[in-house]
């Protein structure tokens, strides 16, 4: 079976390089790339909420399972979020 890291190497170099540079047009393609970024944690982060929500009220044991892993990451990535220490 193939690990979420492995698939992570995967698509990186398809999301392209989202490294400060100092010159313009390096730059503006890691602006570009930003936004790839952001598409691929936005539908991850969706359906991770969608399968806690579906399954949050069920009594079946994979749900049960189920919804308890989505809420563990979801909370992971709550706690890396609020420690990266970006204001607003």
């Amino acid at each position: 079976m193939i690990t979420g890291f492995e698939i992570y190497e995967f698509i990186r170099p398809n999301l392209g390089v989202i490294d400060f540079h100092g010159e313009t047009n390096a730059d503006i393609k890691s602006f570009e790339n930003i936004k790839k970024y952001e598409d691929v944690l936005y539908y991850m982060l969706q359906d991770l909420e969608d399968v806690f929500d579906e399954t949050k009220n069920r009594g079946e044991y994979s749900a049960k399972e189920i919804n308890k892993e989505s809420k563990r990451i979801i909370l992971l990535i709550k706690e890396k979020i609020e420690n990266m220490g970006v204001d607003e």
